[in-house]
């Protein structure tokens, strides 16, 4: 073999493996544009993700861009889990919100973490963290107008016992962190004991192999999963009220269901069907009944939902009310006038983030509205933003007819 010919050869073998390496695992760093945060003060978080040395998994990296031109710098680097959603959270209320940073382990059903971000001396450190199964983050207020966290996540009251869903509600703490104040299940999931803070340990480099995530310089104290023992679901703040009637309802079980709902919207939407189920929402284990609208059966993106559950009393049912009109961190809007027999109502619409982790995952339309009769919830959603108001007083004005005749 000539030398020439060696020198090719042993080149190609240098070379060909490594720009397969390259090829599997990602060749260059990526800016993704679906997750980023405007800060009040002008500055901006964007995220890079990139692939990890000798693995198939990435590292996320949020990296702060001021506003005055100067460099960008790395604040939050996450090891083998995706960075699915991004918030900020104003807990001492100056004007100067913490990065709410929600992580997501490859594949379904794996685990997530729900990081909290501050900025002390010039540099953002974790000051609270803690780890779910499949996180779903959201921001909620109480009546008093106080802040709250709003995780759905999934886990067991025993071992060996089936995974449920279950809401945990995060409150702010005394040294203005976070801690864990209720689980709240339809079910009475019991609630949970809040777990002591322990060091967390020193961020590790953000070319580490390991999974994991760090603060780019950290202090942090982490809490552990959280620890179920006993007690009732708690009652977040309704969004509108009227005055309570004393028209109690009828048991639906024996009732004609369908003829509950009209027909025909004066939107054109038609009632395909209506249906009892065991669980008509994936997130309750209660059964109830759905009822289905759309501009025809093969139009899937005209489709409305409408989910009515039979709750045991009207302690129940506020709670759940409570429960599941704070699901959503979506613009709240207004009815001028409510139907009669309407007790409690939530109406949001607008655009609200994709839980899906991936890069190319696009925000959501959705129209989610939650009303509460006397012991009877309901709860319409759509995914789309034009769901007329029309369409939905028509709806609450002749279930709630029906319900009380």
């Amino acid at each position: 073999m000539k030398k020439s010919q060696l020198f090719f050869a042993i080149l190609y073998l240098i070379v060909f493996p490594l720009s397969m390496n390259f090829a599997a695992f990602g060749q260059v760093e990526s800016i993704i544009s679906s997750i980023s945060l405007e800060l009040p003060n002008g500055n901006k978080v964007i995220l890079k993700r990139s692939p990890m040395p000798n693995s198939i998994l990435t590292q996320d990296t949020l990296f702060l861009i001021p506003s005055d031109g100067k460099p960008e710098k790395a604040i939050f680097v996450s090891r083998g889990e995706v960075i699915s959603n991004l918030k900020t959270m104003d807990l001492k209320k100056n004007g100067e919100p913490q990065i709410l940073v929600t992580t997501l382990s490859y594949g379904s059903g794996g685990y997530g973490d729900v990081v909290l971000l501050e900025k002390k001396f010039g540099e953002y450190n974790e000051i609270w963290s803690d780890t779910f199964v499949n996180p779903t983050v959201n921001l909620v207020k109480d009546i008093s107008g106080i802040t709250k966290l709003s995780i759905l996540h999934f886990t067991k009251i025993s071992d060996g016992a089936e995974e449920i869903p279950v809401i945990s509600i995060f409150k702010p703490s005394a040294n203005s962190t976070l801690e864990l104040e209720a689980n709240i299940n339809p079910e009475n999931v019991p609630q949970p004991k809040v777990s002591a803070t322990a060091p967390a340990s020193a961020p590790a480099s953000p070319t580490a192999s390991a999974t994991g995530h760090s603060a780019a310089t950290s202090t942090a104290s982490n809490t552990a999963p959280a620890v179920i023992s006993a007690s009732a679901p708690i009652s977040l703040a309704s969004k509108t009220k009227t005055e309570p009637t004393p028209i109690q309802a009828k048991s639906l079980s024996s009732k004609n269901i369908k003829s509950f709902f009209p027909a025909l919207l004066k939107s054109g939407l038609l009632l395909q069907k209506v249906e009892q189920s065991e669980r008509p929402l994936v997130f309750l284990d209660k059964q109830g009944w759905e009822a289905i609208y759309a501009l025809d059966e093969k139009k899937e993106e005209s489709k409305v939902s409408v989910v009515v559950l039979e709750m045991p009393d009207e302690k129940a049912a506020s709670d759940t009310f409570n429960l599941m009109s704070n699901l959503d961190n979506i613009n709240e809007k207004k009815i001028k006038s409510l139907p009669p027999f309407v007790r409690a109502f939530s109406f949001k619409q607008g655009v609200q983030d994709s839980p899906a982790a991936s890069a190319d995952a696009k925000p959501i339309a959705s129209t989610k509205v939650v009303a509460l009769f006397p012991s009877v919830i309901m709860f319409l959603t759509a995914y789309r933003d034009d769901v007329s108001e029309t369409d939905i007083i028509q709806i609450l004005e002749e279930f709630g007819k029906n319900l009380n005749n």
